[in-house]
């Protein structure tokens, strides 16, 4: 796409100096500088045009393979965290200070604590 643009600024280039050239009066070094600009921004035309086909027939490939390409890497994606967090639950339930029992009796002296405050109405 980069390449297409540069190549479409390159030929506008060509074509505003083709036409500069061309306003101006017909002498003879002018008809020779006018026809070299003429053949330039021919080519510059013909390359864009080139470019531009190949850009049109290939776009629509690209968008049609879009899904090939993701859908790998995000599958990959999904498995790794999958495996990541599983292995992270498995550690956490063997570590000591995860007993849920613990846990509780922990919390539920916390909110008495808190229940017990003056500031707090049941």
């Amino acid at each position: 796409v980069k390449r297409r643009d540069l190549t479409l600024a390159e030929t506008l280039r060509a074509q505003n100096k083709f036409q500069k050239q061309d306003k101006l009066e017909k002498t003879g070094q002018n008809i020779v500088k006018t026809e070299q600009l003429r053949k330039g921004f021919q080519s510059a035309k013909d390359d864009f045009e080139k470019q531009n086909r190949l850009l049109v027939m290939e776009l629509p490939e690209l968008y049609e393979r879009r899904v090939d390409y993701f859908q790998p890497s995000l599958q990959a994606l999904v498995c790794s965290q999958v495996d990541y967090f599983g292995e992270c639950t498995t550690l956490f339930s063997r570590f000591p200070g995860s007993r849920t029992g613990a846990y509780e009796q922990m919390m539920d002296k916390n909110i008495n604590q808190i229940k017990s405050l003056s500031i707090v109405n049941s």
